[in-house]
């Protein structure tokens, strides 16, 4: 064999080789390309998701707030009210009169919670039935001797409604997670 040939037998074997090594490598390239590409996926499903989530306890939150603010509020209007029932003042027509207001903006967030979690709906119409007793009583009837008995009766289902939201938006845990953290 001559020079000239063993040069081209030589350079075709190193660029079979090169060619060989391109190829190997694309593939390899290509398996990692198609992994990331998975994985970025799976990242963007998972950053979704949690986006989902992170409405649906903000939707929930907000939801159970304005529950709690509706009933603390219409249980310190008749309250008030209480004192003025024997008068019939202007105040009193006041709320009178915006009452029906109140119960339309009531029923629309009990509504949402039915829609957000039924257990938590329950809790919140035992509180919405009581005001309706109390509300009756101060306004229908006007005969209502002390709050106390309202107050004892109102307390209770408020109480066990808030636990419930809190459970339910994972709040009781967290509270007692920190507070392990605390005492050590």
């Amino acid at each position: 064999m001559d020079t000239t040939t063993v040069a081209l037998i030589a350079s075709g074997i190193g660029a079979a080789g090169a060619i060989a090594g391109q190829v190997v490598a694309a593939a390899f390239t290509g398996r990692r390309e198609s992994r990331r590409l998975t994985w970025e996926k799976e990242r963007a499903a998972e950053d979704r998701e949690h986006e989902r989530r992170k409405q649906f306890m903000d939707t929930k939150r907000a939801a159970y707030a304005r529950f709690v603010q509706l009933a603390l509020g219409r249980h310190d209007q008749l309250i008030a009210l209480w004192a003025e029932t024997h008068r019939r003042t202007e105040k009193f027509a006041k709320v009178e009169e915006e009452s029906d207001g109140w119960w339309r903006e009531v029923t629309e967030v009990l509504a949402e919670i039915s829609l957000l979690n039924p257990s938590i709906e329950q809790l919140c119409r035992s509180v919405y039935g009581r005001i309706a007793e109390w509300e009756y009583a101060v306004i229908e009837e006007g005969a209502v001797d002390d709050t106390s008995s309202f107050a004892d009766g109102f307390e209770g289902p408020l109480e066990a409604a808030q636990r419930g939201m809190r459970q339910d938006l994972g709040i009781e845990a967290v509270a007692a997670d920190r507070l392990e953290r605390i005492e050590r």
